[in-house]
């Protein structure tokens, strides 16, 4: 999913990855160039759907203003669930 808002700075990113965590769900989240946050996440789909739910309004000094969302079937090898390291100044 990509997540756009004022999201980048505020801490997001590692509450979308406890969150995560706690819900069993694997992938990762990644800040973009743009300002918005790539998430990738694989698990059960009751899991998902309230982690997407979640994820609008779980981290209090966010604002999320729209998620896209993407559903298909499970591609990474993931393990756990991580915070990728930005690579854009």
């Amino acid at each position: 999913m990509t997540v756009t808002g004022s999201i980048q700075g505020v801490g997001f990113r590692y509450g979308v990855c406890e969150h995560a965590r706690v819900l069993g769900i694997s992938g990762c989240v990644k800040n973009n160039p743009d300002g918005s946050v790539t998430v990738i996440a694989e698990g059960d789909r009751t899991r998902l759907q309230a982690f997407l739910d979640w994820c609008y309004t779980g981290v209090r000094s966010a604002r999320v203003d729209r998620i896209r969302t993407v559903w298909g079937q499970p591609k990474g090898p993931y393990q756990g669930f991580n915070v990728a390291i930005d690579h854009h100044p």
